[in-house]
């Protein structure tokens, strides 16, 4: 590979080529990458630059790194710049901030008996029933997160029918459309890699990486209204979380 001295550094003017080759087909979306040696012998690159590129691709979410399966395209980025979270109470609403279409599914709707994790962030006693949303959001055709919300079943006093009819984009849109509104929401974040079962709902690779987000909204009152579990996956748009300190007198 001819390379440019000065100015870019050699992982740098690979990661340019490499884009370059995704987006004119040479490396299709979809495509598994040759092994690492095949790979730096084809670009006449070291090993070494070509693993730094490399990681930086997986980080910017254009390649996945899959255990037992390599390398996999996933395109070239196209994440808006970063949206600061906190001033949406929906993250449907957070997804599309940026510009783009971003298009929701209901792939499940139904009540159950709440696990220890939903019965100990909505405060339920042993036995209390939830209703369950699975919600898979694509941004501009592209799978950009996976979204499970929990709502205590005595929150919502309409019937399943209706949320199936309906079909809202997530828990926090279905309670407004009944006068319940969501005024604080507490979030923890964490970096997770997608199990098989999730993986195939959000319609992407297992062990895909994966920023989750669990929430719980509460309404003016106090009252745990929704406990949220959404995956937002590497071409989702970036988070931006402002923190404001006070100093003391």
């Amino acid at each position: 590979m001819r390379v440019q001295k000065g100015f870019k550094p050699l992982r740098v003017q690979l990661y340019e080529r490499l884009l370059r080759m995704i987006s004119d087909g040479s490396l299709p979306v979809g495509s598994k990458l040759p092994s690492e040696p095949e790979l730096a012998s084809l670009l006449k690159v070291s090993r070494n630059v070509l693993r730094e590129t490399l990681l930086l691709m997986e980080q910017d979410g254009i390649i996945v790194n899959q255990r037992g399966v390599g390398r996999t395209v996933l395109g070239v980025a196209q994440a808006p710049p970063s949206t600061d979270i906190s001033r949406f109470v929906d993250t449907v609403d957070f997804l599309g901030a940026r510009g783009g279409r971003v298009d929701c599914s209901v792939i499940a709707a139904y009540d159950q008996e709440a696990g220890s994790v939903a019965r100990s962030r909505l405060a339920l006693s042993e036995g209390e029933r939830v209703l369950v949303l699975e919600i898979r959001a694509q941004l501009s055709g592209i799978p950009v997160a996976y979204m499970v919300d929990f709502v205590p079943v005595k929150v919502v006093t309409f019937a399943l029918e209706r949320v199936r009819r309906d079909a809202p984009h997530s828990a926090i849109r279905l309670l407004e459309s009944v006068g319940i509104r969501a005024v604080r929401s507490e979030v923890e974040a964490s970096a997770v890699h997608l199990g098989e079962a999730d993986a195939r709902n959000a319609r992407v690779p297992s062990d895909t990486p994966a920023l989750l987000l669990e929430r719980v909204a509460y309404d003016a009152s106090g009252r745990a209204l929704v406990y949220s579990r959404h995956f937002l996956l590497p071409r989702a748009p970036k988070l931006r979380f402002v923190a404001t300190w006070q100093n003391s007198p």
